[in-house]
């Protein structure tokens, strides 16, 4: 619900439930703490275009930029993107989400992993990944990128650049 309350659309959005009637969202997040308590009105999935560029040539971290210029960091500004790239060639891009809640976020890695489930791929087929991040952000996810593909696959080399 805390990411839904996120959206850029939250004020409109309607849940259904099963065998209850429409509601809107707020009436199940009664006094909800969001993005506009802190000031923040750019929302999640807004059409947000960010002007991040890398000198790098490399096309997977040209990606990588490509979904960080997409990603939602109002709080931290930690702005990242990350692209994996499989071994059939396809390439699956995670743009960093953050929530007001903050621990919640979705780190750039497990929101490319979920684009790779929903394509019906699988981790076994990760070539190599990208991680881009805004150099004045205030935490990196480096570290934890690194340590879950090697959880996946040891051999997977991860490239990464600070812009």
């Amino acid at each position: 619900r805390q990411f839904m309350n996120e959206l850029s659309t939250a004020k409109e959005l309607k849940v259904q439930l099963p065998e209850r009637d429409e509601k809107s969202l707020h009436e199940y997040l009664p006094e909800a703490f969001g993005p506009a308590d802190l000031g923040i009105e750019s929302g999640l999935m807004a059409e947000v275009k960010h002007q991040f560029v890398c000198d790098d040539k490399d096309a997977l971290i040209q990606q990588a930029v490509e979904a960080m210029n997409m990603s939602h960091a109002p709080y931290t500004n930690n702005l990242s993107g990350l692209a994996l790239e499989l071994a059939n060639g396809r390439v699956f891009k995670g743009a960093y989400a953050e929530n007001a809640a903050f621990n919640p976020s979705l780190p750039p890695l497990q929101v490319a992993l979920i684009q790779v489930l929903l394509a019906g791929e699988t981790f076994d087929s990760i070539k190599a990944a990208a991680l881009v991040e805004n150099s004045e952000g205030k935490i990196s996810h480096l570290a934890d990128t690194q340590s879950t593909l090697e959880a996946l696959n040891p051999d997977i080399p991860v490239s990464f650049v600070n812009v």
